[in-house]
């Protein structure tokens, strides 16, 4: 656990390996409460990860909004895989070569 202070906040960071290869997840607590978490692709730098608490903490809007851009983005990746996946054309191609 790792003791950080911003803005006369004292927060306590955990670090855990993530769901994504190399990722690092990041549960951020005020004493034992536990406030949000965050996701990173690899090992965040200390100044980084300073800048994102900050914003997630004093501008807890546009924290969310990048959130939600990120989300989306994400979710179009896999719903444009998911409709190359069940693209009728490919159907039609399988129901072709099947018969």
């Amino acid at each position: 656990m790792l003791k950080i202070k911003i803005k006369n906040k004292n927060l306590y960071l955990t670090f855990s390996p993530s769901l994504i290869e190399g990722g690092v997840m990041v549960n951020v607590y005020e004493k034992k409460k536990l406030l949000f978490d965050m996701g990173f692709p690899g090992a965040p730098d200390i100044e980084e990860l300073k800048q994102e608490l900050k914003i997630a903490l004093f501008c807890p809007q546009s924290f969310e909004a990048q959130k939600l851009k990120e989300n989306k983005k994400a979710f179009n990746q896999d719903f444009y895989l998911l409709g190359d996946l069940f693209n009728p054309s490919l159907f039609g191609w399988a129901m072709i070569k099947k018969n």
